[in-house]
Parts: C-alpha cells; structure tokens; sequence
C-alpha cells in the first residue's frame, strides 16, 4: 500500500492509497497521546443547534479577539436589525499561519467599507443600499454588526448555504449583499 506524508506549516497531510477501515481511529488514539483532540465535522447541522455569538458592532474593538471569532464559521452581517448577508469562512485562526478566519473577513469587509481598493468584497454595495452611492460614512459603523457561529471548516460552505435558503424561504429573498450574478466566487445558485 502506498502512503503519502506531506508536511505544511501548519500540519501534516496522510494520502493513502487505500485506508484501512479502522484508520481514523488509529490515528486519533495516537493524537490523544499527545494531547492532540481531533474535531471533525458534524454530518447534519440543524439549523436549530445554531448558538450566535452577540452582535459586535464594526466599530468595536477588543485587546483580545475572542477565539471564537478567528475559527472557521458562519457570520451574518446586519445593517441596523436588517440581515444583509451571509458569510462563511474555512481558515482557523488557531492553527498557525492560517487566516484569522471570520474575524479576517470581518475586517475584510470594513477595510472594503472605508474605501480600500486592496480588497472587494460584498461591502463596496451597502453604499448603493443605504447611501445613494454617496461614501460610506465612517461615523456609520455602528450601525453595521456581525453576528458569528463557529463550526468545523468542512461545515462552514454547506451551513452558509442552509442559511441563505432558510432567509430566501423566510423572506422571499436574498439578503441584499448577497445577491451576485453569475454565481461569481464561491456563491452558489439559490432557488
């Protein structure tokens, strides 16, 4: 049987040619040693189960980010109490050189706002919504908060894609921001 070990910076990847069935448990016994808890995905997240964080105004800021809001998770973005959209992030900011994961979109999302070109991201519409294509205005940031529901990243994609259906379902739409055409990036098509 042919295996191959691949190590990154920020861990080890196993490629076999064929797993032997009781290999994943192996391997955790074998972390447990070493005081290394596997997470793994949750098979079916129901909508229900989902705990939010509070909402954290985009003009806050902490000495230390909480970790739940640097793993990989669900974010919805609200202007006021209106929901305008609904992200997702697959990086972990626990495991090192990885992305801060929501709280790097969050501020993805308000670097967009105040007018950096580095970044585009869904925030360069909120002031077509809300400001008559006028910029944004800086004094405003109060009023755009982001809610965060931590998860494993191989369940972030597929619960952002729940949730949107759920608000399409609820509200007979999209929330506004997250409406593209063509399905361009990661969107997926909405029925």
């Amino acid at each position: 049987m042919i295996c191959y070990i691949t190590s990154k910076p920020s861990g080890t990847i196993i490629q076999l040619e064929k797993k032997p069935q009781n290999f994943d448990k192996i391997l955790e016994e074998l972390l447990l040693k070493y005081n290394i808890v596997a997470e793994k995905p949750v098979l079916d997240i129901n909508l229900i189960d989902v705990i939010w964080s509070e909402k954290v105004a985009l003009n806050k800021t902490f000495r230390k980010v909480p970790k739940d809001f640097i793993r990989s998770g669900v974010y919805r973005v609200f202007y006021d109490d209106e929901i305008i959209y609904i992200g997702s992030s697959e990086s972990d900011g626990r495991i090192k050189d990885g992305r801060k994961g929501m709280w790097a979109r969050r501020a993805d999302f308000k670097t967009t706002l105040l007018g950096c070109e580095r970044y585009k991201c869904a925030s360069s519409e909120i002031s077509k919504f809300f400001y008559n294509n006028k910029k944004f205005p800086e004094k405003d940031m109060y009023r755009i908060k982001h809610q965060f529901f931590p998860c494993h990243p191989d369940n972030a994609r597929d619960l952002e894609f729940k949730m949107q259906t759920e608000h399409k379902k609820l509200f007979g739409q999209l929330p506004k921001l997250n409406v593209v055409k063509n399905n361009t990036g990661g969107a997926r098509k909405i029925i």
